[in-house]
């Protein structure tokens, strides 16, 4: 595990607190794994609207991320809403309650409308930059029609302040 200078200096005033930081550092990573290979388990089978398997879609929106946080989000951001797992079951798995709650931001209920879903995600600042990220994965297949112009409105409702 490497940390950054940076890191150090702004976050540690002994070795100790070195040691702190790169054991913290070394959950994340391994709750990242986890995430991914739930992701990985859960949307097994499913696939996009063009065929290729779903799991390319966090994947891709996990990898604009460097944060270990946003990642762990965008490998989940979509489990609640097309898999039978439950905030439960993820907090059984390790994923943390913050985190969970980023994910639960990015679900959408069944008969919530698509803009007071979008302004509840604003309220979360992991599930707005994960949703931005989401939109603009899916935006890169869609050329033209109603869900793109949907996407499109979506992006901006989040980006603005």
């Amino acid at each position: 595990m490497i940390i950054s200078f940076k890191e150090i200096n702004e976050n540690c005033k002994t070795i100790g607190d070195v040691f702190e930081l790169s054991k913290k550092e070394q959950e994340m990573k391994n709750i990242l794994k986890k995430a991914e290979q739930i992701a990985r388990e859960f949307h097994k089978g499913q696939k996009r609207i063009y065929g290729e398997d779903y799991i390319t879609h966090p994947e891709a929106v996990a990898n604009s991320f460097e944060d270990d946080k946003y990642k762990i989000v965008s490998w989940l951001h979509d489990i609640l809403e097309d898999t039978t797992l439950q905030p439960e079951d993820l907090e059984e798995k390790g994923i943390p309650k913050k985190l969970i709650q980023s994910i639960i931001y990015l679900t959408r209920l069944p008969d919530e409308n698509y803009k007071d879903y979008i302004l509840k995600i604003k309220e979360d600042e992991i599930a707005t930059k994960v949703k931005i990220a989401d939109l603009k994965d899916n935006l890169k297949d869609l050329k033209r029609g109603n869900m793109r112009d949907k996407y499109i409105l979506a992006l901006n409702l989040l980006k603005e302040k």
